[in-house]
C-alpha cells in the first residue's frame, strides 16, 4: 500500500510498502520525483521501523491541498509536511492552522500579491 516514509534529507516522502514483516520492519520504496533522488538511487528499497513509516489507504491524501491544516482528517507530521511542501512548490505562501498563520517564503518575488501593482490595494486597506 501507499505510505509516507522517513527520508534522511527531506523528512518525509511518498512511497509504497513492498512488504511488512511481522510488525517489526517495513520494506519500502520511494515513489521517485522531485525530492526523492537521494533516497531512490535508481529504485533502492529500504527496510524501516514502524515509526519511520506512515501507511495509509486513502490515495487522495497525496493530492491534498487545504488552506487550513485543521481540515485534515489526520494530523500526522508526515501529512502536514506533505501538504506544506506541495503548497510551497505551487507558490502558495500562506497556510493556516486554525488561527495560526504559517508562512513559507519561496524567495519568489513574482508571486502576484508582491507586485508593484498590488501596493495601492494594501495602502488603501491599511489603518484608517
Amino acid at each position: 500500500g501507499s505510505c509516507f516514509l522517513v527520508h534522511p534529507e527531506h523528512s518525509w516522502i511518498t512511497g509504497k510498502v513492498v512488504s511488512h514483516e511481522g510488525g517489526q520492519t517495513y520494506t519500502v520504496q520511494g515513489n521517485g520525483g522531485r525530492w526523492h533522488d537521494s533516497f531512490e538511487g535508481g529504485g533502492l528499497v529500504k527496510k524501516l521501523k514502524p515509526h519511520e513509516v506512515f501507511a495509509y489507504t486513502d490515495p487522495s491524501l497525496e493530492s491534498l491541498d487545504v488552506d487550513d491544516l485543521l481540515q485534515l482528517a489526520l494530523l500526522e507530521d508526515a501529512l502536514i509536511l506533505h501538504v506544506l511542501r506541495t503548497r510551497y512548490f505551487k507558490d502558495v505562501v500562506y497556510t493556516n492552522i486554525g488561527p495560526i498563520l504559517v508562512s513559507i517564503n519561496p524567495f519568489n518575488y513574482n508571486i502576484p500579491w508582491y507586485t508593484d501593482e498590488m501596493m495601492p490595494t494594501y495602502l488603501t486597506e491599511g489603518p484608517k
